[in-house]
């Protein structure tokens, strides 16, 4: 048994003993990303918004997705199994069919997390706590092994530090979203 099943097996065997921690886990794991939608849109629609806040919300956004895309190929080319495929799991979400690895929830969130902390530390600070739960709670509902959120993590903070190099080039591309934005928005 390697240590990376045995863990698994530690946190998960929690799973479905608490009428507590069983629907606050479940609902990170299922909903827990809808907070980073929800933090985009404030830092994008809030009022006295500036360019440079925008600018780095679709910074954080491309991050994201660059991350996300990074984790299809890796899942095409390397398909690791979902925990319920070969072992006795207790499953507190549906099952899924995608890859186990990397987990989309942790990169994402990673990603995101990763690419908002250097300009808005206190907001990262709250959003690292935020990943670390969503993370621990795909482990705890059964859809996830340790090193899935792990390697999610990782494809996370690779997508936010390839975006930071890329952006210089892409931040006239940038001032053009948000200039058509504005035009468009009434003030």
């Amino acid at each position: 048994m390697n240590f990376d099943y045995r863990l698994f097996t530690e946190i998960n065997r929690l799973a479905g003993h608490s009428k507590f921690l069983d629907p606050v886990m479940v609902g990170m794991a299922k909903y827990g990303v809808i907070i980073y939608a929800v933090v985009l849109l404030i830092l994008w629609l809030r009022p006295g918004t500036t360019s440079t806040d925008r600018k780095l919300v679709l910074r954080a956004a491309m991050a994201a997705l660059l991350a996300l895309s990074i984790n299809q190929v890796i899942g095409f080319v390397y398909f690791r199994p979902r925990p319920f495929a070969h072992h006795t799991v207790n499953m507190l979400v549906p099952k899924s069919p995608d890859p186990s690895f990397p987990s989309d929830h942790a990169t994402g969130s990673s990603a995101l997390t990763v690419s908002l902390a250097g300009s808005k530390p206190g907001l990262g600070v709250v959003l690292l706590i935020v990943t670390l739960l969503l993370m621990v709670s795909r482990v705890y509902v059964g859809t996830h092994y340790p090193v899935d959120v792990i390697g999610g993590a990782l494809t996370g903070i690779l997508g936010s530090a390839v975006t930071n190099l890329l952006w210089p080039y892409l931040d006239k591309f940038g001032d053009k979203l948000i200039n058509l934005y504005e035009r468009f928005t009434p003030i």
